[in-house]
């Protein structure tokens, strides 16, 4: 439990008068035993990233965005690895994995890729967690693939895009209500800076570093208070710069608008489903989402994190995996 640490509700500004270069670490799957590293070739001959560890029930990790990658998930999840067989992967044009188009990013595409993988793993079912954007490919796989989810898990997980414009509306929370007006004036000048050096696409392709910079100097001066409860370290905040935000150009516009036509608004309770919110994730309207998701899913069990933001599995992780670990086990027992 991070109790000692500063919290977005302690309201302690923080702004840095010049840009700061990012502390060059290695990424922590370099660094974390136990892990076995493959590439899965697709049918198109697109190769996935794949990583896995432990034994007993698989479960598998979509991260979200759309453009993350399976970084987020580290070193969190090796916490599963004493009774259920994680997997780590990143999307086609995410991460690790190729950057081939193959018919074109896009939701179906995604989904079928993560059926792929599961083919060429061996895996006949497994239990499928999504976080945040991933929540939502999770829920499209759930429907798509169903006699293939032992149970599903959303964690701060996207939901139907017609939902939320019906539901939501402009009523979406304002991000930024824990930012002091210095720091606001801060990340728009940061902002206003990044743009110029990001306007053009061959600018993008020819130094991503510029983007790792950006976002790298956003979390410095404040921008950590939208998605995070407790103060990241500057560790935490060079990881995340460096290796969890990255993708091939324009993959995350394409994955937003074929999510547009996808119909996940309802589903019947025939799969076991494990909802976890954070009380501070101002990704969405956290006074409203949370009834949103237990409508979209009525026969789910919802859980609040009292202390957590947009990662739960960050901000409080001995009630986060106690909860998955009795959900994964139980799982086997609830669909004989």
């Amino acid at each position: 439990m991070k109790s000692n640490m500063e919290t977005v509700l302690d309201h302690i500004e923080h702004v840095e008068p010049k840009l700061k270069d990012i502390p060059q670490i290695a990424p922590l799957c370099d660094a974390l035993l136990g892990l076995t590293k493959k590439r899965i070739k697709l049918n198109d001959g697109a190769e996935l990233y794949c990583e896995s560890e432990g034994q007993g029930i698989p479960i598998v990790l979509l991260a979200g965005g759309p453009g993350n990658s399976h970084h987020a998930f580290h070193p969190h999840f090796s916490k599963l690895a004493n009774f259920a067989r994680v997997i780590y992967f990143d999307f086609r044009g995410c991460g690790k994995s190729d950057y081939v188009k193959g018919l074109g990013y896009s939701i179906d595409q995604a989904v079928d890729d993560l059926d792929d993988l599961r083919k060429v793993l061996g895996i006949e079912k497994w239990v499928v967690l999504g976080h945040s954007n991933g929540g939502f490919i999770a829920q499209y796989y759930t429907k798509k693939y169903a006699k293939r989810v032992l149970g599903l898990v959303l964690v701060c997980a996207d939901f139907d895009a017609k939902i939320q414009e019906e539901q939501l509306k402009d009523d979406y929370a304002d991000q930024r209500i824990h930012n002091s007006e210095r720091e606001m004036k801060r990340l728009k000048e940061i902002r206003l800076e990044a743009f110029k050096l990001l306007s053009s696409e061959s600018e993008y392709l020819a130094g991503p570093e510029k983007l790792q910079k950006y976002i790298y100097n956003m979390l410095l001066n404040g921008d950590w208070k939208r998605q995070n409860f407790y103060l990241p370290t500057n560790e935490e905040m060079a990881y995340k710069s460096l290796y969890e935000f990255s993708c091939d150009w324009g993959y995350a516009g394409n994955m937003c608008e074929t999510q547009r036509g996808v119909d996940i608004s309802t589903f019947d309770g025939s799969i076991p489903t494990l909802i976890i919110e954070g009380k501070f994730d101002l990704t969405w309207n956290p006074d409203k989402k949370p009834a949103i998701l237990r409508s979209i899913h009525p026969h789910a069990k919802l859980i609040m994190f009292d202390r957590s933001a947009h990662s739960p599995f960050a901000d409080e992780p001995e009630k986060f995996f106690d909860l998955l670990r009795t959900f994964i086990v139980d799982v086997p027992l609830s669909i004989l």
